[in-house]
């Protein structure tokens, strides 16, 4: 009875057990009583009574107490093969067994039984509605309830349906061979039809991840193709699609619902996806929701969807439904207008439009835009023209940037709000023409707009390899990284430009510039993590030469060959035949130069500062700070090797490049308590972004624990607690002085920001470290309560824990009257 499994947290009987009679779980743990859950659908689950409780409970007895027990109500019942016998009468089976944690030392066993230990009531008495089947559960509880044995019977179909090997197959096989299992598996429930989408369900939900494996292999070039499209219209918009704007809410919580769409495993799970993001579109109040707008709106979901196997998911939910039962018209209108969808992404119609800020550089973006040549000269050597004969007269003064005097400073390096500068611009659209007249002006190759990202970036991103070319011949640099993290490499990779990597890859190999391949972003993913997730096989074929390591992990410690969704990619992952280029390159460490930061403005350097810190650049926050970075062991090494500690030679150099330890640049020192605008230090920014070695450095030299901001009155902890980081709220408290139940501006401590987290762990830290549960915010309310009435109830039980150890009856009784 292996087969049969629910989730007994969510079955009724159990819950009105958890909420009603504590008493009952107490005694469970500390006298082994093992409580017995009916599976749902056995009892009638508007009638449960302290009854059917006690009935259900049951008691070991103090002779023979692992065979024989007596329930609440003096029913006695001895355990034999899994099954219950109730006084010699009848028999009910078990159908698996779990055990629930109160704590770490305290637990007790719970097991899910076919039917209720009290014999009035029977099978056949069980409330499922056979019209209502919404997923795998249902259908199992269904053929469950029909027949015991008849999920035996499609078990053995299935295993030896398992036993083939069709990875490979098209899918008009793959198709007949799970048309033969149905068939068969339907004649064993004696052709009755109102069980055949039940049968159905529960074959996909056994055999999916072979099956559609299979079906992700025949689908695999298709959907490496379609990705491609989506990554490149992932900047798209509403006014794109011409959406109403008043769709906003639904489509954000649409957006949710889709994100389960690969979870499902079954067609019914999936199409059922698809109706509920229907019901909250067409839910929208005194709003007519048309055809035209569902199929928008499923147009800029399926885009902004991480989903990287759409061509796959639809094959799979059009061909594989063979079910005559509840093969509605709501559930055909589901599928095909998800095919539309997808058919009107495929076609290529989609545009999406960059759309300048109203201020004085749009009317020359807009002709490089364009692409005119001679009009894009026309206007930029007009505007130098205009700025040397007239600055003198109308500019405050020659060095002067308001808005007012910006008008007359136009050039090719002149920024917008969103830090593009007409080489950006250029770069977007794919102009080589352009790209070269701005680099001949002496346009700043390098430069970087409001997300860290250059032209080079840009020209990557949208796969202009011309306009790439341009940029490196004028020593772009591959390695820098946008605000993401990512670098050209990155950007080139994940939207499919194979010619893009060619370019960058080769380039560098020809000039001799070290690129590190296995380069990771902002989340530790590869531009080869990039290729393998949405399936480009000449790509990844192109990095491995190179390098690519198929073993590298990401933040969440996943392998490329954990985001592969079919063979052909991770056979080529694992194949012994591809040619590994051994390249002999130069490696050039990135130095970090003095005149960074000179004549900034001293707001503007702290800003920089923690803008390095949440970036987690330990080295750059150094430099700005005047700090020394923190040196390796290999410096006492090289110290015998070097003329003496302040030679900057070229061999000492060396020595210094070799042991990846720079001397310190010269910088004037700052404030290691230096705060911006809003009074964050450096340590309030390491807290809440979680740099926990920048955080000690910070600590070591001379940073205030208990700095507040100067607004919200917030210190490094509250930050900590507020943004979940338990790696430093565990430092902040092993440092001496920080003050553990400090209020801010809104009487709330470090407790009550991890109260509302909902942070188990920090809660539980900081109760360990004795603070103090009894102080109430500006609004009156003790962390405990905060909790209370957002309803975290697995807070609640630490409260309850600490307090019972404490001994603390008064505690305890406002706990339970909270």
């Amino acid at each position: 009875m292996n087969f049969y499994d629910e989730c007994l947290e969510e079955n009724e009987f159990f819950l009105i057990i958890q909420e009603n009679h504590n008493d009952i779980i107490k005694k469970a743990t500390e006298e082994n009583w093992i409580i017995c859950i009916p599976r749902v659908g056995s009892l009638n689950s508007n009638v449960i009574t302290d009854e059917d409780i006690l009935e259900n409970v049951l008691v070991p007895n103090t002779e023979l107490p692992v065979t024989h027990f007596c329930t609440l109500s003096k029913r006695e019942v001895c355990i034999q093969d899994k099954s219950i016998i109730v006084n010699n009468d009848y028999v009910v089976n078990i159908l698996f067994d779990e055990t629930f944690y109160i704590n770490k030392h305290e637990k007790y066993k719970v097991w899910c039984i076919d039917r209720p230990l009290h014999k009035q009531f029977t099978v056949a008495e069980c409330d499922f509605d056979y019209s209502i089947v919404r997923n795998v559960h249902d259908c199992i509880k269904l053929l469950w309830t029909k027949d015991r044995t008849v999920l035996k019977k499609i078990n053995r179909l299935i295993e030896s349906y398992l036993e083939k090997s069709f990875e490979f197959e098209n899918l008009t096989i793959l198709k007949k061979q799970i048309g033969e299992l149905y068939e068969q598996s339907v004649s064993a429930t004696k052709k009755e039809a109102y069980v055949s989408l039940a049968v159905e369900t529960y074959i996909q939900h056994c055999v999916h991840l072979k099956l559609f494996r299979a079906i992700c292999n025949f689908t695999a070039s298709t959907d490496s193709c379609f990705n491609k499209i989506l990554r490149n219209l992932s900047d798209i918009q509403f006014k794109d699609l011409d959406i109403n704007v008043v769709f906003a809410e639904c489509i954000s919580s649409s957006k949710f619902q889709l994100s389960h769409f690969n979870k499902v495993v079954t067609v019914l799970g999936k199409v059922e996806c698809l109706r509920r993001i229907v019901n909250i579109i067409s839910s929208q109040k005194n709003l007519c929701v048309t055809t035209d707008d569902l199929l928008k709106i499923f147009v800029f979901l399926v885009i902004k969807s991480n989903i990287n196997n759409w061509i796959a998911n639809l094959t799979y939910i059009m061909h594989f439904r063979f079910s005559a039962i509840n093969l509605k018209d709501e559930y055909a209108f589901l599928i095909t207008t998800l095919e539309a969808a997808i058919e009107y992404i495929k076609s290529g119609d989609i545009k999406v439009y960059l759309r300048f800020d109203n201020d004085y550089l749009s009317t020359s973006f807009t002709q490089v835009e364009i692409g005119d040549l001679q009009t894009v000269k026309k206007v930029f050597e007009e505007k130098c023209v205009e700025k040397v004969s007239n600055k003198k007269m109308l500019m405050c003064h020659p060095l002067c940037i308001c808005d007012k005097c910006a008008l007359h400073v136009v050039d090719v390096n002149s920024c917008n709000e969103k830090g593009w500068t007409a080489l950006h611009v250029a770069c977007i659209y794919g102009h080589p023409h352009l790209v070269e007249y701005f680099l001949s002006k002496n346009a700043i190759v390098n430069v970087c707009d409001d997300l860290a990202m250059t032209p080079l970036h840009y020209a990557a991103l949208k796969g202009h390899q011309n306009a790439l070319l341009l940029l490196l011949h004028a020593s772009a640099d591959t390695n820098l990284k946008d605000s993401n993290g990512n670098t050209a490499l990155h950007l080139a990779t994940n939207n499919g430009h194979e010619s893009c990597v060619k370019a960058i890859l080769y380039f560098n190999e020809q000039k001799g510039v070290y690129l590190n391949v296995n380069v990771t972003n902002n989340v530790g993913d590869t531009p080869l993590h990039l290729s393998v997730k949405w399936g480009y096989a000449g790509i990844t074929k192109i990095l491995i030469q190179y390098g690519g390591d198929p073993n590298a992990t990401n933040k969440w410690n996943h392998t490329v060959f954990d985001t592969t969704h079919n063979d052909y990619i991770k056979n080529l992952l694992v194949a012994k035949d591809i040619p590994k280029l051994e390249v002999g390159l130069t490696q050039e460490l990135n130095k970090i130069s003095p005149s960074v930061a000179e004549n900034l403005e001293q707001f503007k350097k702290i800003d920089l500062i923690l803008k390095s810190i949440e970036n987690n650049d330990l080295p750059l926050m150094c430099y700005y700070l005047g700090i020394p970075t923190p040196a390796i062991t290999s410096t006492m090494v090289n110290a015998k090797l070097i003329c003496h500690p302040l030679c900057t030679c070229d061999s000492c150099q060396e020595e210094f490049e070799n042991s990846s330890v720079m001397p310190s640049a010269t910088t004037e020192p700052v404030n290691i308590n230096v705060s911006n605008s809003e009074g964050y230090t450096p340590l309030h920014t390491a807290a809440k972004h979680g740099r926990l070695n920048i955080l000690r450095l910070l600590l070591d030299q001379g940073a205030l624990v208990n700095i507040a901001s100067s607004k919200e009155q917030l210190t490094p902890l509250h930050l900590a607690c507020k943004h979940q980081r338990i790696k430093i709220v565990r430092e902040l408290l092993q440092c001496g002085g920080c003050n553990i139940d400090v209020q801010d501006a809104k009487g709330n401590t470090p407790l009550h920001y991890a109260c509302l987290s909902n942070d188990y762990s920090i809660v539980e830290l900081l109760l360990l470290n004795n603070c103090d549960s009894s102080i109430k915010n500006a609004s009156g309310k003790t962390a405990l309560q905060e909790a209370h009435s957002m309803m975290y109830w697995n807070i609640l039980k630490l409260f309850k824990i600490k307090y019972n150890n404490n001994n603390d009856t008064q505690t305890s009784f406002e706990f339970f009257s909270v």
